[in-house]
């Protein structure tokens, strides 16, 4: 995966992020761009934050909800997966990465960081695809994943090895 210049993304397009956030269930939302931008006055989402992709490291304070807005293709690989890995351990339980649809980023690369694929036709129309991670989801239960089958309380005082 090669990086590509931030100058080939496209604007940030505010009404496709709003209409996502409120589509996903949220009140607030933290955008992660390839460059600085404005944040644009919205009546129908109270709070938007901006951070670019190279000052994302810095930011520490929790947020409810991120968008990393086509900007996962103008970082090499490595910083890609530290800039997905920071927001997923440190910033948010949720987070939505928009890319292009002929991104360098596959839907391999994502489901190996937890992500999953969503299907907004928002989306489609404009050529971009969705990946979405939530913290409470990505891991299904598993019956066998529980004390009661690594004590083996049954067979406590039957067998010495």
């Amino acid at each position: 995966m090669e990086p590509i210049p931030a100058t080939q993304t496209k604007p940030i397009d505010w009404t496709l992020i709003t209409r996502l956030t409120i589509e996903l269930g949220h009140k607030s939302v933290l955008v992660c761009t390839s460059e600085q931008s404005e944040q644009p006055p919205s009546d129908e989402l109270p709070t938007i934050k901006t951070l670019t992709a190279d000052t994302a490291q810095q930011h520490q304070h929790p947020e409810a909800f991120v968008v990393v807005y086509d900007c996962i293709d103008t970082l090499s690989p490595a910083n890609g997966q530290m800039l997905l890995g920071h927001l997923k351990n440190l910033i948010s339980p949720n987070i939505l990465v928009v890319t292009p649809t002929q991104s360098n980023w596959k839907l391999t690369d994502f489901i190996a960081m937890g992500f999953k694929a969503i299907s907004s036709p928002l989306l489609k129309q404009i050529g971009y695809t969705g990946y979405y991670y939530d913290l409470c989801t990505y891991n299904h239960k598993r019956t066998w994943n529980n004390p009661k089958f690594w004590a083996n309380p049954e067979n406590f005082n039957k067998f010495r090895w």
